[in-house]
C-alpha cells in the first residue's frame, strides 16, 4: 500500500485569534502526559467527493472556537495561540478500504498519520490531520493533536464540533472551555520532570508487538455476568476487560528469565470529569485539557493465580480512589506531595522488578458520532508499535455498537503469545478480527 502526499498546508482559524486569547497556560495536570500527541485514525467508507474540500473549510471555521489548536507549543508552561495554522495534508491512496481493512496492518496505521509519532517533539505544531482519499472514494482521517490541550474527552468534543460543521449544522457545535489552568494552576514545571522519570521507568526493552482483542457485546455481557457473580457489585465493561487482560498479563508474566516471582502493578488513566463533584472540581466534558488521573493496583509476587472477581475489585477500588478528597488535595498545598506519591511509587515498582502494564480507556467518548455529511466511522484505530523499548500497554476502544470493546495490547512478543493462547482471554475475545466482519 502507498500514502501518497499531494498537498500540504496550514489552515488558520476563518477569524483572527483576539489578542488577549494569544497565549494558553498549561494546567498542573497537563504536565503529566508523556507523549505529544494522541494519534488516532477514522475510517469512513462512504464519502461524496464535494465533502473532502468541505473538511477544509469547516475545520478552519471551528479554529475559531478551538484556536489553541491553531498555535505552537512555546514552552512547558504555554501555548503560543499564533494563528500558526492547524498542519493539513491531504494524501490518495493506492488501494481500496477494503482491502486494508480486510485484515489490517497495524504498523501500516502509520502511514495515514501527519507526524510520526514516536519520533515527535513537544515544538511541532499543536494540531495534526492528514486526508487519506483510497481510490474507492472512502476517507481515513489521521490527527494527531496536542495531547498537551486534548485528552481522549477533549478529543471526541473536538471531531464531533469538526462533523457538525462539515454538515453544516453549526447549532450543534459545543464551544470549548480553555480555563482548565484555574482549576489546576502552576507556576512551574516541576510536575513535567516528575512524569517523565515516571513513565520512563515503565519504558522497558524488549521485541514489542501490538495486537487487537475484539470482546464483542455479547462477550462483554457474559464477562460482566461472570464476575458479578463472584465480587461485589456489577463490574463496568472496563473494569471487567481490564480485570481479565490484567489476570492473563500476570500469568503470563509472573516469572523473571531466572525462574524468580514478580509482583504486578495495573494503572489506569481515570477521567476526573466523570469521577468527583461539581462543587469540587468546576468542570464538564467541554473543558478541554488534561483531566485525568492515574489510579494504580497490585498484587504480590506471591499471588500470581488471583481470582478474575478479586482483580476486578481492585480495580474498581483503585479507580474509586480518585474521588473529590484526592482532587481537593491537588488544588491545595498538598498537589507536590500528592504527584510525587504517585509517580515515586510507579519508579519504585518497576526498579524492584514488578511487571507494570497501564490502561487506558477511549470509551464512552462519542467517538463513533463524528459523522461529517457521510455516516458514522466504520472504524476507529490506535496504532500498532514494533520496536525493541517501550511499554506494556492497553488502549481499550468502543466497538462500533457501542457495546463491546476493542482492546489494542502492546507488549512484548513473548507476552502477546501467552495472552494469545490464554484459553480464558480466547473465550471472551477474538484476535484481531477485520473491521469489516465486526464493525459495518
Amino acid at each position: 500500500m502507498e500514502v501518497k502526499i499531494i498537498s500540504h498546508s496550514y489552515l488558520k482559524p476563518s477569524s483572527p485569534t483576539p489578542p488577549h486569547l494569544r497565549y494558553l497556560k498549561l494546567s498542573l495536570l497537563d504536565q503529566l502526559m508523556p507523549a505529544p500527541y494522541a494519534p488516532i485514525v477514522f475510517f469512513y467508507n462512504q464519502v461524496t467527493a464535494p465533502m473532502v474540500p468541505r473538511l477544509r473549510e469547516s475545520l478552519s471555521h471551528i479554529l475559531t472556537q478551538f484556536y489553541p489548536l491553531a498555535g505552537i507549543i512555546k514552552d512547558d508552561l504555554t501555548i503560543d495561540c499564533n494563528d500558526a495554522g492547524f498542519r493539513y495534508l491531504e494524501a490518495q491512496v493506492n488501494c481500496h478500504m477494503n482491502d486494508f481493512l480486510t485484515q489490517p496492518d497495524l504498523l501500516m496505521i502509520h502511514k495515514f498519520l501527519p507526524v510520526d509519532v514516536h519520533q515527535a517533539s513537544g515544538t511541532h505544531h499543536t494540531g495534526n490531520v492528514q486526508i487519506n482519499v483510497f481510490k474507492c472514494g472512502g476517507v481515513a482521517i489521521g490527527l494527531c493533536a496536542s495531547h498537551k490541550i486534548l485528552d481522549g474527552v477533549g478529543l471526541g468534543v473536538f471531531m464531533n464540533a469538526w462533523a457538525a460543521s462539515a454538515r453544516g449544522e453549526l447549532s450543534a457545535i459545543i464551544s470549548p472551555d480553555f480555563s482548565s489552568v484555574s482549576v489546576f494552576p502552576t507556576e512551574s514545571s516541576w510536575l513535567k520532570e516528575a512524569a517523565s522519570g515516571m513513565w520512563g521507568a515503565m519504558v522497558k526493552p524488549g521485541n514489542f508487538v501490538t495486537r487487537r482483542f475484539l470482546f464483542d457485546s455479547a462477550s462483554v455481557a457474559q464477562l460482566k455476568d461472570e464476575v458479578a457473580s463472584s465480587s461485589k457489585g456489577r463490574p463496568t465493561r472496563v473494569e471487567a476487560v481490564s480485570a481479565l487482560l490484567w489476570k492473563s498479563f500476570i500469568k503470563g508474566s509472573s516469572r523473571q528469565r531466572d525462574g524468580a516471582l514478580k509482583a504486578s502493578v495495573m494503572t489506569h488513566l481515570v477521567n476526573l470529569r466523570r469521577r468527583v463533584r461539581k462543587d469540587t472540581l468546576p468542570v464538564t466534558d467541554q473543558t478541554l485539557c488534561n483531566l485525568l488521573w492515574m489510579a494504580s493496583a497490585a498484587v504480590p509476587a506471591a499471588d500470581i493465580e488471583p481470582e478474575l472477581s478479586e482483580l476486578c475489585e481492585k480495580v474498581r477500588a483503585s479507580i474509586a480512589r480518585v474521588d473529590n478528597e484526592l482532587v481537593h488535595k491537588l488544588r491545595s498545598d498538598e498537589a507536590k506531595a500528592v504527584v510525587s506519591e504517585l509517580c515515586e511509587g510507579v519508579t519504585t515498582s518497576t526498579s524492584d522488578g514488578s511487571n507494570v502494564v497501564g490502561f487506558t480507556s477511549w470509551c464512552k467518548l462519542g467517538l463513533y458520532e463524528a459523522d461529517f455529511g457521510w455516516g458514522r466511522p466504520v472504524w476507529i484505530s490506535s496504532i500498532g508499535v514494533k520496536g525493541c523499548e517501550w511499554l506494556n500497554l492497553v488502549v481499550l476502544v468502543d466497538s462500533r455498537d457501542g457495546d463491546g470493546i476493542e482492546a489494542w495490547v502492546s507488549m512484548d512478543e513473548s507476552d502477546i503469545n501467552a495472552l494469545q493462547q490464554d484459553a480464558e482471554v480466547r473465550r471472551f475475545a477474538s484476535m484481531d478480527p477485520s473491521p469489516l466482519v465486526c464493525f459495518c
